[in-house]
């Protein structure tokens, strides 16, 4: 009978501790999960909070090199593309200004910068603001809204 007792102590013991280590574990793992998802979300709002800026300095820089028949009231910046590691394959960006179709463009930026480095294509044929290379700088983005472009 104290055999039975011992053995039978001994497998009690060896339970719980099985049953306390996978429970330790387990809030391990859903600690580790929830720093990752917490982590992820705060990069999710830096990259958000970083585009915005971008889009400011890009439609400064349009706002600079691109006239018009008309003055520009709304610019609609798309994501910025980086092709390759880090950027290493250049990237573009795409423009939209006034909600014109006519006058859609892509512009390529130089690696490490977001200011555009020079007109690449245009997607439209008969646009009716026109490149110039020459900045102007007293042109402002005062009066000019400045979205997200998301395609519809």
């Amino acid at each position: 009978m104290k055999k039975f007792l011992i053995i039978l102590g001994i497998i009690a013991g060896v339970a719980l501790a099985t049953t306390a280590s996978v429970v330790s574990t387990e809030r391990i793992i859903i600690e580790i999960k929830k720093t990752r998802a917490e982590q992820a979300k705060e990069k999710q709002i830096r990259e958000k909070r970083q585009a915005a800026k971008d889009r400011v300095k890009i439609a400064l820089w349009v706002v600079q090199h691109m006239d018009g028949p008309e003055p520009i009231e709304k610019l609609e910046i798309g994501n910025i593309v980086r092709n390759g590691i880090g950027g290493t394959g250049g990237s573009y960006v795409d423009v939209r200004i006034n909600n014109s179709k006519n006058n859609e463009f892509s512009f390529e930026e130089p690696i490490g910068d977001v200011i555009p480095e020079d007109l690449e294509e245009q997607y439209s044929e008969n646009p009716t603001f026109k490149y110039h290379d020459k900045a102007n700088k007293k042109k402002t983005l005062k009066g000019v809204k400045v979205e997200e472009w998301k395609e519809k």
